[in-house]
């Protein structure tokens, strides 16, 4: 296989395609805060499209400060998404590989995780979050729930690629491409836009020359490195991480590099680990203070990093009263040593859980508490659609 490329990172690959060689080392790692809720939220989209039923959000894939935020958003897409899917068939969670050299494509097998298995060399995969067409046009909508800015569908690649290779595979001459963003108050859904033949062409041209260009390429550093999957195995991270290190006056003997090569070696890194670790916590710290103190971060691509206090609520069953009061409405399935609203609202739907709110509040038996929040977030309010 000559890369690992796929549609989601070709916005990334067009800055630095070292990440994408094939013999490209991406390391495991635990998926971000961030990343579990949009999983979250893809997952509860997908099985409601497919099932033709609503199907609530897993609650418990995500921590208790996102539970509540997690069945907002949710709520918002139910809400919207009977009109505006109009009288198509919709399909979700739809993979699919692009040869940029033939031009043509086909549907993959569905897959834990978006394995897309064994590819060609020139094939790159994606996965449309929703897909429908009428005979003439095939349409790709893409689920946005995060709170960083997308960029627009007339120039957005990943919607490029997926929408050519739908087109392609379903032998129609274009494809209207969107991007939806979800959000715990609003829609957001800017103008579609349309991918011809020309539209691919001119995609299938960069995309073979970024693949061309992998196996010779060199780290591209930049603010992408942050969105990317070889982070902390690349040689410029590593180059980042020693920088850290003597920053932090650690005094080794043996070389601290991801590239063990005996045990002596072994067993200074993972003493030295605790020395990194510590440094980054202060590092972290000192970071969020000076965001603190100067209104936030502005990062490279428009947003700004900053703190906000997240306030939420759940339910106390500690306070007297609280259990019976769910007893009395029937919600003893939600009934656990603690519990959520998505719990409440999954045992008695959504009557449900208003009647429980009212009652838990008014015996005070809910719980609010606020946690600081860092993270990049558009400048501008865009308006609801």
């Amino acid at each position: 296989m000559k890369h690992r490329l796929s549609a989601s990172g070709i916005a990334r690959a067009r800055k630095c395609q070292f990440w994408v060689r094939g013999d490209a080392v991406w390391p495991e790692r635990e998926p971000s805060r961030e990343a579990a809720f949009g999983t979250a939220i893809h997952e509860a989209i997908a099985k409601t499209i497919e099932s033709g039923e609503r199907v609530e959000p897993d609650a418990d894939a995500v921590d208790d400060l996102d539970a509540d935020r997690l069945q907002r958003t949710f709520d918002r897409w139910a809400e919207w998404w009977p009109t505006a899917r109009g009288e198509l068939r919709w399909q979700a969670e739809k993979p699919v590989a692009w040869n940029v050299r033939t031009g043509e494509a086909r549907w993959l097998p569905k897959a834990e995780h978006r394995d897309y298995g064994t590819l060609d060399d020139y094939e790159i995969p994606g996965t449309i979050d929703a897909l429908a067409n009428d005979g003439e046009r095939v349409y790709i909508i893409d689920w946005k729930s995060g709170r960083q800015s997308v960029e627009a569908p007339d120039t957005n690649p990943q919607l490029g690629h997926n929408g050519a290779a739908a087109a392609a595979a379903l032998r129609l001459d274009e494809a209207e491409v969107a991007y939806i963003k979800i959000g715990e108050d609003a829609i957001y859904r800017p103008e579609p836009a349309t991918v011809d033949a020309i539209t691919s062409t001119l995609l299938r041209d960069e995309l073979r020359s970024i693949i061309d260009r992998a196996p010779t390429s060199k780290p591209e550093p930049g603010p992408w490195c942050q969105f990317c999957p070889m982070r902390g195995a690349c040689p410029a991270t590593e180059s980042h991480v020693a920088e850290v290190i003597d920053a932090a006056a650690i005094v080794r003997r043996h070389p601290v590099s991801l590239d063990i090569r005996n045990n002596d070696q072994a067993a200074f890194t993972l003493t030295a680990i605790d020395g990194v670790e510590a440094f980054l916590s202060e590092l972290k710290k000192r970071v969020r203070e000076y965001a603190d103190k100067h209104g936030g971060i502005l990062l490279a691509d428009g947003t700004v990093w900053s703190k906000s206090e997240v306030r939420t609520e759940r339910p106390d069953l500690s306070v007297d009263g609280a259990l019976q009061a769910l007893y009395a409405l029937g919600l003893i399935e939600a009934i656990e040593s603690k519990t959520t609203w998505a719990a409440i609202k999954r045992a008695g739907g959504k009557d449900g859980e208003k009647a429980a709110r009212e009652k838990l509040k008014a015996i005070g038996a809910v719980k609010a508490s606020t946690a600081p929040r860092y993270e990049a977030r558009e400048v501008k309010t865009r308006k609801a659609g």
